[in-house]
């Protein structure tokens, strides 16, 4: 004697299922906070993607690949900071006599101990700002 197969509450559960989880997109979809968000991130590629690799540079530090995490912060640190970054070494004179030598050289120390910490940080930011200005010599 066989017994009765089960394929047709099956299918049913996985059509049932499928209208469910279609359901569940929609209703996310419709959501007012996701709306916004997404038109955010689709205005403002640029930043999301940083925003994204930023997180997983985070993580990685936390709890992959330090060297690796590290260097992806330091290079969105460089992107966006390379202006100011090229401009503090650019006028490094002025900047020691505004602030002073004591300062200068407090700051310059620890710089020094992060570097030591941290290299693949200053590794990412240093190539990041390398670039930023050598394209940018190149146009202007």
């Amino acid at each position: 004697m066989t017994t009765p197969s089960n394929e047709p509450n099956k299918k049913q559960d996985e059509g049932g299922l499928k209208d469910k989880f279609k359901q569940s997109v929609e209703s996310f979809k419709k959501n007012e906070r996701v709306e916004e968000i997404y038109n955010y991130a689709s205005n403002n590629q640029r930043d999301t993607i940083a925003y994204v690799v930023l997180l997983v540079g985070l993580i990685l530090m936390l709890f992959g690949s330090p060297y690796f995490g590290a260097t992806l912060v330091g290079v969105i640190f460089g992107l966006y900071f390379s202006i100011e970054i090229a401009t503090f070494f650019k006028n490094y004179k002025e900047y020691v006599d505004r602030f002073g030598q004591v300062r200068s050289i407090i700051l310059g120390g620890s710089l020094l101990a992060l570097l030591i910490a941290c290299p693949f940080f200053f590794i990412g930011a240093a190539v990041a700002v390398a670039l930023r200005e050598f394209i940018r010599a190149e146009k202007g």
